[in-house]
């Protein structure tokens, strides 16, 4: 039951998010211009068949009803901008972002918790106070001004877009981290266990950790959302061909099609991940 609960929940997540997406895309000022009808190529019947389509969309329900068809029968629909199938975008973009985001949480985890642990070993010393002044500095830099840093630092641009995704991630990961593991070494049971002369890594690894860990897959399936929302302005500023950069460009051109099955990606990535964690941290609970 436990299963279908998360399943229904993800579910309801995708379907309300295209949906609201769908909404805010069809609704918004300057979605009836199109560029298109600038062509002075375009025959009497392409601006016809071009008004047909824009009439269909404004329908939210049934448009949206029909996209919900069309993906049942593993159709995405076309992309107005690109041309091409919104699948075969995905399938050509997907890998790049996948990666990126794969390599960069697990980087961005290894900094803030190596760092969070070192502050926490370090307490009431300048490793400290230097390490709590990096974290807010960091935290108070957008990705997009990250990214136009990395681009003159790094020539890879494929790494420099991980190393974005990272230090995006690594501020989060480190407040979120070292406040939990304050708490765990001023727990009486830490205090006895350093006056009875027990090694600090003992300590982390018997006494700190285990009880930190739910908390810590939790926020694990965060940070692949974060992780999702840093690499669009990565990919963008550094023209990493990846699914941000396909979302940026389909909302300079108002692609319908491309940007709700975008937003069912999104949703669905990120809401799988925390449903994935959340159930890892309910077996931890009852283990």
């Amino acid at each position: 039951m436990a299963f279908l609960r998360t399943l229904g929940r993800v579910a309801l997540v995708v379907l309300v998010g295209g949906l609201l997406a769908h909404a805010l895309i069809v609704f918004a000022p300057g979605y009836s211009a199109d560029e298109r009808e600038l062509d002075p190529g375009l025959t009497a019947e392409t601006r016809e068949a071009m008004l047909k389509e824009k009439s269909q969309d404004s329908r939210l329900i049934s448009s949206y009803s029909r996209f919900l068809l069309g993906l049942s029968h593993g159709d995405f629909g076309t992309s107005r901008s690109l041309g091409r199938p919104v699948r075969e975008l995905l399938s050509d973009r997907l890998p790049t972002t996948l990666t990126t985001i794969g390599k960069a949480v697990v980087l961005g985890w290894l900094l803030g918790l190596s760092l969070a642990l070192v502050c926490c070993f370090k307490t009431g010393s300048p490793i400290e106070s230097a390490g709590i002044m990096t974290s807010n500095l960091l935290l108070c830099v957008p990705a997009a001004v990250l990214a136009l840093l990395l681009l003159i630092w790094v020539d890879s641009r494929a790494t420099a877009a991980v190393w974005v995704v990272a230090l995006a991630l690594t501020p989060r990961v480190f407040r979120y981290s070292y406040n939990l593991l304050r708490q765990s070494y001023d727990s009486p049971h830490i205090l006895l266990a350093k006056a009875k002369g027990l090694g600090p890594l003992r300590i982390l690894f018997h006494h700190v950790l285990p009880p930190a860990a739910g908390q810590l897959i939790a926020l694990a399936g965060v940070s692949v959302s974060l992780g999702l929302s840093a690499s669009i302005p990565a990919e963008v500023i550094l023209d990493v061909p990846g699914i941000g950069q396909l979302a940026w460009q389909a909302a300079l051109s108002r692609d319908l099609p491309l940007l709700v099955s975008l937003t069912f990606f999104v949703a669905l990535v990120g809401t799988t991940a925390n449903a994935m964690s959340d159930h890892l941290v309910e077996q931890e609970a009852s283990s």
